[in-house]
């Protein structure tokens, strides 16, 4: 979630807001072409879905762990994400 000054205008924080939207757009979109989407959809479950209270997350086989970490490293990458206009 993106931070939001209280002291900004309503029009500030609206701005601020869609800035916030293209940029994850942008890097969403940069996923998108870069991996299958159900590779994407496979690296939000694990790392996102829950399991049963009781039970232990099963690993992933090799394959999917290589290519949650090269999904995860795109996502992190500083010139990625400064070509979508994240400062950070």
């Amino acid at each position: 979630m993106m931070f939001v000054p209280p002291i900004l205008s309503a029009q500030e924080k609206a701005s601020r807001m869609v800035s916030f939207q293209k940029s994850c757009d942008c890097l969403t979109d940069g996923l998108l072409n870069s991996f299958s989407p159900n590779d994407v959809i496979g690296f939000v479950t694990y790392f996102n879905g829950s399991v049963a209270p009781g039970t232990k997350k099963a690993k992933p086989d090799q394959q999917t762990a290589q290519k949650n970490a090269q999904i995860m490293m795109y996502a992190r990458d500083k010139e990625t994400r400064q070509g979508c206009g994240f400062k950070q």
